[in-house]
């Protein structure tokens, strides 16, 4: 039984392994100066970059709504992640 229950957790260490080994790194930085809308029917491709807003300062928990967000998806535009 315990060689059953240490086999099982050498199997759950190298499956968290391999998930955090296989995660993909920045292809660049993006900026954008106002939130980026993805219109209906649009597919925004973000190409593994990184994406921010270059006129927003952390506030902590004080949250601006919807005008401080990166990017607004209006129901049915996509967003595509890989």
């Amino acid at each position: 039984m315990v060689q059953v229950v240490s086999s099982v957790c050498v199997i759950a260490i190298a499956a968290s392994v391999a998930v955090v080994s296989a995660w993909p790194t920045s292809t660049g930085n993006v900026e954008y100066s106002e939130v980026y809308v993805v219109a209906a029917g649009e597919t925004f491709d973000g190409s593994l970059k990184t994406y921010q807003r270059s006129d927003i300062t952390c506030a902590e928990q004080d949250e601006g709504g919807w005008r401080d967000a990166m990017l607004v998806d209006y129901y049915t535009g996509q967003l595509r992640v890989g």
